[in-house]
């Protein structure tokens, strides 16, 4: 049973509110998006495509997921359907894709792992996560997408707001009081009262507020919650066009009947219109420069490029020339020529967790390769490859003893189906596994 003071708000805010209250007590449907490199390995029913957003399906059947290998090679991504809504707002406000752009609210990482779909190589990708346990969730997300222009970030928003002038659209997948999730998780509507709604009303306000003066002048501020709050969608729009050098961007083609334009111009999904959970969004665009937000900068970093004739990446990677190598701490990693300054200015007030591309740690003459080595879509391994079935998978990517079979001893990339799970070593008598720890199969199997 829903709070009866969210049912009286939404009878009072809807004209067809019951049929709405009815469709919450309809299960939700899951639906995953494909990635754009990885993802021809994932079979899946192409007939139940979501018309928002390319490669992406609704299934007919939640599985679990923790038992396909494809799923933690991040073949694909399970997503909510309606908030991949996202991709069609970026194909209508840009024209090309080498812009720069930050995920604000990034954890767990579906929107982040859209947008580096959509920018599929090109541009930046900033996706940051406040708190620090999220943060952890994200990057592991981000690292199994493979991209190597996505910078991952743990800050507040008050500090990246100090990059003044530095996006070209800022994503802010605002915390909200989450209704648009109550069929979903049962902790959404434990936790809902009045009173946290209107906390998260103010929180989204601060958030903004701390993050504008990072956006560039005619950059576009893509605002969105999961819930049906007015005072958390259309509310806050309206004080943000009051407060801020900020216009509503109404898109050339909104293109689906089923989504629900609302009176600040934003597209409202409900459950009982959409084949999906409730969302809300709009597009805002920036009309005047703001003062920059003053922050303490960071001790500038220093790296050491790496002496090629000693230590060659492109044994271990495609394209290695458009890569700035260097080696910090006996760690080797790269990062992409076009981003070094980007690079420079992000890390000069806050720390960059991951995102760029990893090859590993020197230690004596071996090298110890990194795992997002094996996630990165730049992968050229020099090292033998063991395909697995997907019971000898799964006993891989639970840190369980595994048989690599017609296998010499070394280095080993560790296959299913084609698709990277990670690294192994081979040794007389035994296999050393090295799929992260933290990121294991806990469940038993």
């Amino acid at each position: 049973m829903y709070p009866q003071a969210f049912i009286n708000r939404i009878q009072a805010q809807l004209t067809d509110a019951e049929q709405m209250l009815e469709a919450l007590s309809i299960p939700p449907v899951t639906s995953i998006r494909k990635h754009p490199i990885k993802g021809t390995h994932v079979d899946v029913n192409t007939a139940q495509g979501i018309k928002w957003c390319p490669d992406s399906f609704y299934l007919p059947e939640r599985p679990v997921f923790t038992l396909d290998p494809a799923f933690h090679a991040g073949a694909y991504y399970v997503q909510e359907s309606s908030s991949m809504f996202l991709w069609h707002i970026l194909e209508n406000i840009f024209d090309e894709k080498n812009v720069h752009i930050l995920d604000l609210c990034a954890a767990p990482g579906g929107k982040s792992t859209l947008i580096a779909s959509w920018l599929n190589g090109e541009g930046l990708l900033v996706s940051n996560e406040v708190i620090r346990t999220r943060a952890s969730v994200l990057l592991e997300n981000m690292t199994k997408w493979g991209y190597a222009n996505t910078f991952t970030t743990h800050a507040d928003a008050y500090v990246l707001g100090g990059l003044n002038e530095f996006f070209d659209c800022i994503v802010i997948d605002a915390p909200c009081s989450g209704e648009g999730l109550f069929r979903k998780d049962k902790n959404a509507v434990d936790e809902w009262s009045e009173a946290n709604c209107d906390l998260c009303a103010s929180r989204q306000k601060k958030i903004t507020g701390d993050i504008l003066p990072a956006l560039k002048e005619g950059g576009y501020l893509i605002y969105s919650t999961c819930t049906f709050n007015p005072a958390e969608n259309d509310e806050n729009i309206k004080w943000m066009l009051q407060n801020f050098p900020l216009e509503v961007v109404k898109l050339k083609d909104a293109g689906f009947p089923e989504v629900v334009s609302t009176e600040q111009g934003g597209y409202a999904f409900y459950p009982h219109h959409t084949k999906g959970e409730g969302f809300y969004c709009c597009v805002l665009r920036k009309t005047a420069e703001m003062d920059p937000n003053k922050n303490i900068r960071r001790q500038k970093l220093k790296f050491d490029p790496i002496d090629v004739k000693k230590f060659d990446p492109a044994m271990y990677v495609k394209s290695s020339d458009e890569f700035f190598w260097f080696d910090h701490h006996r760690k080797i990693s790269g990062i992409h020529i076009a981003h070094r300054k980007s690079w420079e200015e992000i890390s000069a007030i806050t720390k960059i967790l991951g995102g760029y591309l990893a090859i590993g740690e020197l230690k004596g003459k071996d090298l110890v390769p990194d795992h997002g080595l094996a996630m990165s879509i730049y992968l050229n391994p020099p090292f033998q490859v063991v395909e697995l079935d997907k019971g000898g998978a799964l006993r891989y990517l639970s840190r369980k003893d595994f048989l690599a079979p017609k296998s010499e001893p070394g280095w080993t990339t560790i296959n299913y189906q084609s698709l990277t799970l990670g690294f192994a070593k081979i040794l007389p008598g035994r296999v050393n596994n090295y799929y992260p720890q933290e990121w294991r199969i806990r469940m038993e199997i």
